[in-house]
């Protein structure tokens, strides 16, 4: 038996008879998954496809209806790639190189790769690969190969985003997904163009009432960030360089002309802040005073304040700042301490800070100790002073 390369590339013939050929096809699907908050949900090709995030999304298998034997290859390829599963027809109990992020939440049932509890981050662009193995009696020696592409475009959509306002500044923590509301009027086709206006000028994509599934123009920084819901532009895992001002321009088109609708909105991300860490410095053997300290390593425009605590837990005093200090002198009640952190769009608390025995002395024990101490000092000095005086005399 020979093996021989022949037409295209990329496509093998196996010879086995004047007659017989064995012919592999190579199918390739492209999906762009973004994820929404819900049910179950078939990916289309080639349109916008809205998922409901928590939901399940079934990714088609494009086999041409073969009964020969396929191999699935499903792969991740915006905006990281690497892929997902391998799975084989002639061993379908088995999936192959499932990649660690989707293990137990990747399947294959029936004509379709299924992801289950579709989260944001899995909005991208997916592939699939089907290689087709087939035999084709044929009066001559031929080989073919065939290439299909189909493109899947899934946006997700959370049920709590958050909606950013015309005519106000509206703070947005960084990571999450906001909507701005479009105001469209009437039932005339119409498009919407929206972009960004401050600190640079330049339009994130345009979207026709007339193709809802299509997206144009998308900024590359927006790339399968954005899309359309219902009536709002949805902008997912925004950060702190999306801070801006945004407009969204409504154009109609029908049978009379109407105004043009123009909304402005002023965006502020902000970091959340992180769990604060606490340090406890000095001690009173030392120095007169403790301080702890408080800092945390995440989070912008922060303010810093303490809260002592009694034993009891009854709140007894705040301090601002993110130092304080402790009078060893005036402190003798054991207390707990609290470091408190916020700002615009989050809070957070540190663990409870104690000061233990080795950063602080008792000053009861240090004032009996003294007591015994000066007498007997004052004895030494003297039984000294008269056994000296003795000695001089003898």
């Amino acid at each position: 038996m020979k093996k021989r390369r022949k037409g295209h590339s990329g496509v093998s013939t196996m010879k086995f008879s004047a007659l017989l050929n064995v012919q592999v096809f190579q199918l390739v699907s492209v999906f762009h998954l973004c994820v929404v908050w819900g049910g179950e949900l078939l990916a289309r090709p080639n349109t916008i496809t809205n998922a409901p995030a928590g939901g399940r999304v079934l990714f088609p298998i494009q086999s041409q209806g073969r009964k020969d034997q396929y191999n699935v290859t499903f792969i991740s390829k915006f905006p990281r790639t690497f892929e997902i599963l391998e799975w084989k027809s002639n061993n379908p109990e088995k999936l192959h190189i499932v990649y660690p992020l989707y293990r137990h939440r990747i399947g294959i049932d029936r004509n379709s790769v299924i992801l289950y509890n579709v989260q944001v981050n899995d909005t991208g662009e997916y592939e699939m690969h089907i290689d087709d193995c087939g035999t084709m009696l044929k009066r001559h020696d031929r080989s073919g190969y065939s290439v299909k592409v189909l493109v899947f475009h899934l946006f997700v959509v959370c049920q709590d985003a958050l909606l950013v306002r015309p005519d106000t500044t509206t703070n947005a923590k960084a990571g999450e997904q906001v909507q701005f509301p479009m105001h469209h009027q009437g039932n005339d086709s119409y498009d919407v163009t929206f972009g960004l206006k401050f600190p640079r000028a330049f339009k994130i994509f345009i979207w026709k009432s007339s193709h809802p599934e299509k997206l144009y123009i998308v900024h590359p920084l927006y790339r399968h960030r954005v899309g359309i819901k219902r009536d709002y532009v949805v902008l997912n895992g925004v950060q702190v360089n999306d801070t801006g001002e945004y407009e969204i321009h409504i154009d109609y088109y029908g049978t009379k002309l109407k105004n043009r609708g123009h909304s402005i909105f002023m965006m502020h991300v902000i970091e959340p802040v992180s769990q604060p860490m606490t340090a406890i410095n000095g001690n009173c053997v030392n120095s007169p005073n403790i301080t702890l300290s408080c800092s945390v390593s995440k989070g912008s425009n922060i303010t810093i304040h303490w809260e002592k605590v009694s034993m009891s837990g009854v709140l007894s005093e705040t301090y601002d700042g993110s130092v304080l200090a402790i009078d060893c002198a005036h402190e003798e009640e054991q207390h707990e301490y609290r470091c408190f952190v916020k700002n615009l769009v989050s809070n957070a608390t540190s663990n409870r800070v104690t000061i233990g025995p080795h950063h602080r002395t008792n000053t009861k024990d240090q004032r009996t100790c003294l007591m015994v101490l000066v007498p007997l000092a004052m004895v030494i000095v003297v039984s000294a002073s008269v056994y000296l005086w003795n000695t001089h005399r003898s």
